[in-house]
């Protein structure tokens, strides 16, 4: 019984430590976000900057088309979605209401795909 609780606690700990390393670029990414420049390109590794500042997200939408690319996303994400859906309906159907030669087959080739 205490063996069983150590080896969860270990592998608790050893997911813990991967998950952290995992998502520690996201971390960085999302606070250097509010770093001013000089800090961002500093050689001195700070994980918590000093000042929060938000000019960057400023200048993201004043000077670029962000809002632009935003909406290009959106509308590529939306029509990609939208026309696999469409035609995943119509072979899912084929595939649970027919019978064909090599239908096991497809059926693999089409999960693979996705």
């Amino acid at each position: 019984m205490k063996i069983q609780y150590i080896k969860k606690i270990i592998l608790f700990m050893i997911i813990a430590i991967l998950a952290s390393i995992a998502l520690f670029p996201f971390y960085w990414m999302i606070v250097s976000s509010f770093r001013t420049n000089p800090e961002i390109f500093s050689t001195k590794l700070n994980l918590i900057p000093k000042l929060f500042t938000a000019i960057n997200y400023s200048d993201l939408i004043k000077k670029t088309s962000f809002t632009r690319w935003i909406l290009n996303s959106v509308i590529v994400a939306v029509s990609t979605t939208t026309i696999g859906l469409f035609f995943s309906t119509f072979a899912g159907y084929a595939f649970a209401k027919y019978r064909f030669f090599f239908k096991n087959v497809l059926f693999l080739l089409v999960l693979l795909i996705m």
